[in-house]
């Protein structure tokens, strides 16, 4: 089983709603998050991935408007919200391979200052800057508090 190519369309749709630009940080949908490669090494993706997507591809808005890549932000937004809700595991497995591919992202590592640190014999990582998500933690969240 693997993602085809009208459901990677569909997913790489929805990244900016997911990871959005700010001043300094591009959004999920600017860079390469190499999904495909994510997906071929990590099966467990594939299922829950094409879970959601099929259900954005069913979703009446995505019908009405000619397709999900024809959705407005607060579309995909609300589309979310209601996948969030019906598949819980299915959506934090789409949540985890978004961020995954976003956080490995050599230039979102530049951005970060998130180098190893080559002189420590463990290779421990350098402490994250939390100040880079200031803005992003005012938007309100669409998913689901724990």
């Amino acid at each position: 089983m693997k993602i085809d190519n009208v459901e990677m369309n569909i997913l790489k749709s929805f990244l900016e709603v997911i990871i959005p630009s700010n001043d300094d940080m591009p959004s999920a949908k600017d860079i390469d998050l190499n999904l495909d490669n994510i997906l071929k090494e990590n099966q467990k993706y594939i299922k829950p991935i094409k879970e959601i997507v099929g259900f954005m591809q069913k979703e009446p808005a995505s019908r009405v408007m000619g397709g999900v890549l024809s959705l407005t932000e607060i579309q995909k937004i609300d589309i979310l919200k209601m996948a969030e809700h019906l598949f819980p595991d299915e959506f934090v497995i789409f949540i985890e391979l978004i961020y995954l591919g976003y956080y490995s992202n050599p230039e979102v590592h530049k951005k970060i200052n998130w180098t190893l640190d080559q002189d420590g014999k463990d290779f421990n990582l350098t402490p994250f800057d939390d100040s880079i998500l200031e803005n992003i933690s005012k938007r309100d969240p669409f998913w689901r508090k724990a």
